[in-house]
């Protein structure tokens, strides 16, 4: 089985935000991050580990496509919060939250690219349940899938 390098690199991308959130967004400037701040950024660092393991065995055009528009998601919120937010410590870490929600998604429509359709080697049931919701989820979104 091949690596999944992307998946690789948000899960561990994922586990510096949920270990270490300063590293990712408190060193910029002389203000630390808000209690707060550091744990939205410990639950996003959760999720994106959680993201990691769904999608990193034999993902379809569909998976990788929906992992698209939930980066595409997360970074017009995080713009969002970065432009209305009066905190430096939320600003900050809004803001490194939309330039690595930039780069997965890039990443991840290069993926969708150059994918090649993997015939399952054995029947797996959560692979199974997996490409099945996400191809619903495509038709129903209108996303390209497989």
């Amino acid at each position: 089985m091949a690596v999944n390098w992307l998946a690789l690199g948000r899960a561990g991308f994922g586990a510096v935000v949920l270990l270490r959130p300063d590293e990712v967004a408190g060193h910029i400037g002389d203000v630390e991050l808000s209690d707060g701040t550091r744990t939205a950024m410990r639950i996003l660092g959760a999720r994106l580990l959680v993201e990691s393991a769904v999608c990193a065995v034999r993902p379809t055009r569909c998976v990788i496509a929906l992992e698209v528009v939930v980066d595409v998601i997360h970074g017009a919120t995080m713009a969002a919060v970065a432009v209305v937010s009066d905190s430096d410590s939320r600003r900050r870490a809004a803001a490194a939250n939309v330039l690595t929600a930039a780069a997965f998604a890039v990443a991840d429509v290069a993926a969708i690219k150059r994918h090649q359709r993997n015939a399952m080697a054995e029947p797996n049931v959560l692979l199974g349940w997996r490409d099945a919701t996400a191809d619903r989820l495509c038709r129903l979104m209108r996303i390209p899938g497989r």
